[in-house]
C-alpha cells in the first residue's frame, strides 16, 4: 500500500510478507521527473517475522510534493536472500489542505449553522465534523467536493451547547483541523 494511481503523504507505506527469518526492509522511492531517487531503511526490530506479516514505513516526501514516484520494497533473509516487489506508481501530496478564511467559515442563523469553507487544495477528499457534545460523537460529512473553492452546507443542531472539531482532509491523509463552540437557544 499505497496502490498504483493512489495519493501519499509519507506516512502510509505498507508491505505484507511472509518470512520467517527478516534481516532488512528497504523501501526503494524515484521520482519519475526529476530522477531522484531515495532509499529507507528499516531493520527488522520493527518488522515482524512470520507468516502474513505486515511493516509500515513513515518517511519524509517534501522533495517530491506534487510529483508522481515509484516506489518498490526490497526484503532481504538471514542467508541472505532477497526478493523485491514489483514498482508502483503513486502520487505524493505532502501539504495539508489551507482554510482561507477560517475567522468566518460560519454563522448562525436560528438552529442553523451556514457554513462556507474557502479551501486551498488541489486533492481535496472531503470535509467532517464531529460534536463533542453529542450523547453519541460520530463523524458526519459537510461536503466531498468544492465548486470554485469552496464548499457550502447549511446544519441544524439541537438547542444547547455544541462544540465541534472540523476536518478538511485531502486523498492523501493530509488534514487541516477547526474546533468551534457555539450555543442554540
Amino acid at each position: 500500500y499505497p496502490k498504483r494511481s493512489e495519493f501519499t503523504n509519507g506516512s502510509n507505506f505498507i508491505i505484507k510478507y511472509t518470512e520467517d527469518y527478516p534481516v532488512a526492509f528497504l523501501l526503494n522511492v524515484s521520482s519519475l521527473t526529476e530522477y531522484k531517487y531515495g532509499e529507507f531503511y528499516e531493520p527488522n526490530n520493527t518488522c515482524p517475522a512470520g507468516r502474513n506479516q505486515e511493516c509500515s514505513f513513515n518517511i519524509n516526501l517534501n522533495s517530491y510534493n506534487n510529483q508522481e514516484v515509484e516506489y518498490s520494497f526490497l526484503i532481504q533473509d538471514i542467508a541472505e536472500q532477497t526478493i523485491q516487489s514489483k514498482p508502483i506508481k503513486v502520487k505524493v501530496d505532502t501539504t495539508p489542505p489551507k482554510l482561507n478564511n477560517p475567522s468566518n467559515f460560519w454563522e448562525q442563523d436560528g438552529r442553523y449553522i451556514k457554513f462556507r469553507f474557502d479551501i486551498s487544495e488541489i486533492n481535496f477528499d472531503e470535509i467532517t465534523y464531529i460534536d463533542h457534545k453529542d450523547s453519541r460523537p460520530r463523524e458526519i460529512r459537510l461536503c466531498s467536493s468544492l465548486r470554485y473553492e469552496m464548499c457550502e452546507s447549511k446544519k441544524s443542531f439541537m438547542r444547547g451547547n455544541h462544540n465541534l472539531t472540523i476536518s478538511i482532509k485531502d486523498e492523501a491523509g493530509n488534514s487541516d483541523t477547526e474546533n468551534l463552540a457555539f450555543t442554540i437557544a
